[in-house]
């Protein structure tokens, strides 16, 4: 495996504290991953245009009540500490 190395590439991903814990698990693990890309995360709006494509895709709709209620606890989620 050492003579194709320049060929293999991994991937890791989760939230930036899980991951710091991953890399400092083993002392000789951060430096197999020189390269750190970090994502934003989705905002409010975002997660719920993809939870209606997701229905979409189901050929469903949320009625007009459900996706207010939906938009609501998706935005309220989001701000919460908790969410990420």
């Amino acid at each position: 495996m050492t003579r194709r190395c320049q060929e293999l590439v991994v991937i890791l991903a989760g939230y930036p504290a899980d991951m710091e814990q991953l890399l400092q698990a083993n002392s000789g693990l951060k430096s197999r991953f020189p390269v750190t890309v970090h994502l934003p995360d989705y905002s409010a709006e975002e997660l719920v245009q993809i939870a209606e494509g997701m229905l979409l895709q189901m050929q469903m709709v949320l009625v007009p009540a459900a996706a207010q209620a939906h938009t609501k606890q998706t935005k309220n989620l989001s701000l919460s500490s908790n969410f990420t």
